[in-house]
């Protein structure tokens, strides 16, 4: 983080990554009672792998967008967070079209509780004034549609990075 990262750009991740260690390993991963829910999302979440992944890469398009499009800084972080929840919302509603089939709907909140947790919580200093998809949605029709943007980044974080900087 040191070397990909300067001033806001790394004390935003750092904050973040914070939050997703502490979801992921030490919690997930050390309490056992945690563990056992965590791997019982296993069968869904391999089962959704390719949606997942497509949401994921959209996510990224969304963030590149921003960063190539959107010139007035004040408005980076809010385009941010609605890209971010509906990341959530992409791969919260794959769970749900599998409900009944290798899905359960405790699968679905629990897919919906871990990116609150993992992700949207460390990030609500900056987004809890746009959980409101009327707001996102006015704010996201700023963006060219993402289709025609390549993928420039495998993970969400370099693309994070980008956009932190460029505040």
């Amino acid at each position: 983080m040191r070397k990909c990262a300067k001033d806001i750009a790394k004390t935003i991740l750092s904050v973040s990554l914070h939050a997703m260690e502490k979801m992921l390993i030490k919690t997930s991963c050390r309490v056992k009672s945690e563990r056992q829910k965590f791997i019982l999302q296993g069968n869904c979440a391999n089962n959704m792998h390719k949606d997942i992944v497509k949401c994921s890469q959209n996510n990224i398009k969304t963030i590149t967008a921003i960063n190539k499009n959107s010139t007035k800084s004040n408005t980076k972080i809010p385009l941010m967070c609605c890209s971010q929840i509906q990341w959530k919302n992409c791969v919260v509603g794959e769970a749900n079209k599998r409900v009944g089939g290798m899905c359960t709907a405790a699968n679905v909140d629990y897919l919906d509780m871990y990116f609150e947790k993992a992700m949207l919580d460390p990030m609500n200093i900056f987004c809890a004034d746009y959980q409101d998809s009327d707001k996102c949605d006015t704010l996201m029709r700023q963006l060219p549609t993402t289709d025609s943007i390549r993928l420039k980044y495998a993970t969400l974080f370099p693309a994070l990075i980008e956009l932190f900087e460029s505040l």
